[in-house]
């Protein structure tokens, strides 16, 4: 099988690793290093904590809006979840119902630049507080 290749190709890991095999080879590549956690972007050396709760929650008050209101198209999905969540921060911090429907009000039709229809406004506001609550609908 090997007869006609050329002595460097008939045992390649013999002829390309044989400068590495020795007591220093395996310890170089095994070789333990530490990260500078302040400078790899974890801030002020606090990392942040995994919350899937809270992101899920975040997620669900975004969907709950993208359906409810009348969005323009250009409306991305993480200016959504910021909305979202501060709203659910609002609501955690004890808000009333006119509080976020006021907050909603604001996003439909300051920030969006769409007609607010009271009702819908209401509605998602009480469905909204369900969630985050966990309140049955």
């Amino acid at each position: 099988m090997s007869a006609g290749l050329a002595k460097s190709l008939q045992y390649p890991g013999e002829h390309f690793t044989s400068f590495f095999r020795g007591r220093g080879y395996l310890h170089g590549m095994n070789m333990h290093v530490s990260l500078d956690k302040g400078a790899a972007g974890f801030g002020s050396g606090s990392k942040r904590r995994f919350k899937p709760r809270c992101d899920i929650l975040n997620e669900v008050v975004a969907g709950l809006i993208w359906i409810q209101l009348d969005l323009p198209e250009n409306v991305s999905r993480s200016e959504l979840e910021t909305f979202a969540y501060r709203l659910v921060q609002r609501i955690l911090a004890n808000a009333s119902i006119h509080a976020v429907e006021d907050e909603l009000t604001f996003l439909q039709r300051d920030q969006f630049c769409r007609p607010a229809k009271v009702e819908v406004i209401r509605q998602l506001a009480r469905r909204t507080m369900s969630a985050v609550k966990g309140l049955p609908v």
